[in-house]
């Protein structure tokens, strides 16, 4: 395998090489009678390389393996006498136990309720979605009915015939009885349940032609949930007077309960539901088609918030209790220690990390540079390196004045040859225009690789790191592809750069047509795998699958749970000066 020096000892310009028109910042070209020597930092790049992705896809690993739903309960719930005791806090339970639960990571959570609670759990039904139910069937007891549905992660038959049953029991539930009520990410499609008169058709419409409409997502929640039987607190309601206990993994940035799954054990927060949804529903024009039934329902929503108030205190359901047992954060923390296993230094920054991937992508390589200069000791103080910060555009990774305070003492006290791990998290976002292949954590990567280049092209003194960037989903599944999300690195593109040279010097020297024709064939195919033209097409899984024959993919299968995105920036100094 080639590894090629990020800076040419010449600045070199090829009119077939210039292939990014106006995109000045990504403008570096190689060829290869610049890259032919083999020099220190090459001989260096080449044993990091392997050797970072194998450590770096270790610590995504460990990050994983603390939000497993089987572990997480196995290692934060404990039975004493009549207590549930969850992260050290003790809440009463009953002997009777009921269990139900819905979401892609309950099954496991489930299996080890079932183990821990033994003869006191009388029954339990598990909404899983498909292919989940032969995951658990070895584990599977009589006592607790793992049933599938959501197909694609969208309301079915199955799913609402689910919902029934589990609708069925919390109601017949008095106030000797507890129900764990166990969530995850994916639960709003394996709890669905319109209320009469709509049904899984109308609704759907309705929430379709709202949310084509223009509708913010707050907006489109609420009428979702105020036309549910489940969610915003319906299931908590039915339920009532049991004692109620959820235990969430969650998956959206900042843990709201109220927006996991729908919130179906939260109350509606709006003092008037009804009279707030017809606002919303009029705003966007919709709300004088409605069928009069329909417009009936969201007028007596408002009655039924006044009953509600009778079982609430300071906005929560008194017989509810909403506990966070696993998160990004949670994922965070154990992929940092994992990160000491290597005796890297690291530090954790941000685990709500959101918005557009390009945005987001700017904002790691902008904070890699600073990182870099850190380690180069460029700032006075603590002071100084706050206001470097402050002056560049990185707000969309939300990191706190106090996380920054400590990266800033790691970086200062890192150790001479050691590296470093800055981690953060969350659900960035792509704006899909093209019609390839490909994931948010993938082309966040590959997007990666770009900034950082064109960071290094800005300032040659950073090439003397060596950087290596990872993003992948915890649920191990990057978009419709089997990758949980690809590394990115700065000589991405400088490698394809020098295999075009290479063509195109080929090409000077051949005299047939035919062979003239095979290798502008080629260089064709290599201008069309540039990473700025594979981002136009949102292609960045082909592009991985054929770059390196596949090694900057990160696959680990599906893991079985989710709590987001983990982001990974490795910095550690080469024992080499570049040849600039």
């Amino acid at each position: 395998m080639r590894y090629f020096c990020l800076l040419s000892r010449k600045s070199t310009s090829h009119p077939n090489l210039d292939l990014l028109g106006s995109i000045k910042r990504f403008k570096i070209n190689y060829l290869p009678s610049e890259i032919k020597h083999t020099t220190a930092t090459m001989d260096i790049d080449a044993k990091l390389l392997p050797c970072a992705r194998s450590q770096l896809l270790h610590i995504f690993k460990a990050g994983v393996a603390s939000v497993m739903p089987a572990d997480l309960i196995e290692k934060k719930v404990r039975l004493v006498d009549n207590h549930l005791v969850v992260d050290g806090i003790s809440y009463a339970v009953t002997e009777n136990v009921y269990l139900v639960g819905f979401g892609k990571a309950v099954a496991g959570m489930a299996h080890s309720l079932e183990k821990l609670l033994g003869r006191r759990l009388k029954r339990g039904i598990i909404s899983v979605p498909r292919c989940s139910k032969m995951h658990c069937e070895a584990n599977r007891s009589s006592v607790v009915e793992y049933r599938e549905g959501a197909e694609h992660n969208q309301p079915d038959a199955n799913s609402a015939a689910s919902t029934e049953l589990i609708v069925e029991l919390v109601e017949n539930l008095t106030e000797n009885d507890t129900l764990l009520t166990l969530i995850s990410g994916g639960g709003s499609a394996l709890l669905f349940s319109p209320k009469p008169p709509m049904t899984a058709e109308t609704k759907g419409q309705l929430c379709r032609r709202l949310q084509n409409a223009g509708a913010g997502i707050a907006e489109l929640n609420h009428v979702r949930k105020l036309l549910s039987k489940v969610k915003g607190g319906g299931l908590a309601k039915s339920a009532y007077p049991a004692r109620v206990l959820a235990l969430v993994l969650s998956d959206i940035i900042g843990d709201p309960i109220e927006s996991i799954a729908s919130g179906p054990t939260c109350p509606l927060g709006a003092e008037n539901p009804g009279r707030a949804a017809i606002d919303i529903l009029r705003k966007y024009n919709l709300y004088d088609d409605l069928e009069e039934d329909v417009k009936n329902l969201l007028l007596k929503a408002d009655e039924n918030k006044s009953k509600e108030n009778t079982i609430l205190d300071k906005g929560k359901f008194k017989h509810v209790e909403n506990i966070i047992i696993g998160s990004n954060s949670t994922a965070l923390q154990a992929a940092e220690a994992a990160a000491r296993d290597y005796d890297f230094d690291s530090a954790v920054l941000s685990s709500v990390v959101e918005g557009d991937v390009k945005n987001v992508s700017y904002a790691y390589a902008k904070l890699a540079h600073i990182a870099c200069h850190a380690l180069e000791n460029k700032f006075s103080d603590k002071q100084d390196f706050m206001a470097a910060v402050e002056k560049e555009n990185i707000e969309i990774l939300k990191v706190s004045s106090e996380k920054l305070e400590k990266a800033f003492e790691t970086l200062s006290g890192l150790g001479k040859g050691k590296g470093i791990v800055l981690l953060s998290g969350g659900e960035p976002t792509v704006v899909v225009k093209g019609s390839g292949k490909g994931g948010r954590n993938q082309e966040l990567a590959l997007r990666f690789s770009l900034d950082w280049l064109s960071e290094i092209a800005k300032d040659p003194t950073l090439a003397k790191y060596f950087v290596l960037f990872l993003s992948a989903g915890t649920d191990g599944q990057d978009g419709p592809t089997d990758a949980a999300g690809a590394f990115g690195y700065a000589a991405v593109r400088p490698k394809i750069m020098s295999n075009l040279g290479e063509i195109l010097e080929k090409k000077k020297s051949t005299q047939s047509s035919e062979q003239v024709r095979e290798l502008n064939d080629k260089i064709k195919q290599i201008e069309e795998m540039l990473p700025e033209h594979i981002l136009k097409r949102n292609d960045s899984y082909n592009f991985y699958l054929a770059f390196e024959n596949g090694k900057d993919l990160v696959k680990t299968g599906l893991t079985g749970t989710n709590v987001m995105d983990l982001h990974f920036i490795y910095i550690k100094k080469r024992n080499c000066e570049c040849d600039n």
